[in-house]
């Protein structure tokens, strides 16, 4: 139902890129998993490659423990529906913790992801 949601993300493109990334992800989840870092049931569900536009856990209202409120994107859906970005190159890949405070914006202080390490891709 588009005038009750939580979030709008974009999807990408299904096509020989997205597989690729798609191998490498499941390469790292499973390296994590043997390595004793992750469990599997921590890493089942990250395979969904999108882009997030808007998310209502991010509110200011949210935030300050707020309950968390849907919106109406009927707007959004019509007027970007069937938008393309574009075809866009990775140029590196960070590996991510979301920080502390139950997913609330304490990781590094500038958002809620904080980078532990990257590798560049060559160009």
């Amino acid at each position: 139902d588009p005038t009750e949601v939580h979030v709008v993300y974009l999807e990408l493109e299904k096509d020989e890129q997205y597989a690729k990334l798609l191998k490498l992800i499941q390469f790292i989840n499973a390296a994590f998993v043997e390595a004793g870092i992750a469990q599997e049931k921590d890493v089942a569900h990250n395979e969904k490659l999108h882009a997030t536009v808007v998310n209502s856990k991010w509110r200011e209202s949210t935030a300050a423990g707020g309950p968390r409120l849907a919106f109406d994107a009927t707007n959004i859906f019509q007027l970007f529906g069937k938008v393309c970005l574009g075809a866009h190159r990775l140029k590196h890949l960070e590996l991510n913790v979301l920080g502390g405070g139950g997913g609330r914006r304490t990781g590094d202080g500038e958002g809620y992801y904080q980078c532990e390490n990257s590798i560049n891709f060559p160009q």
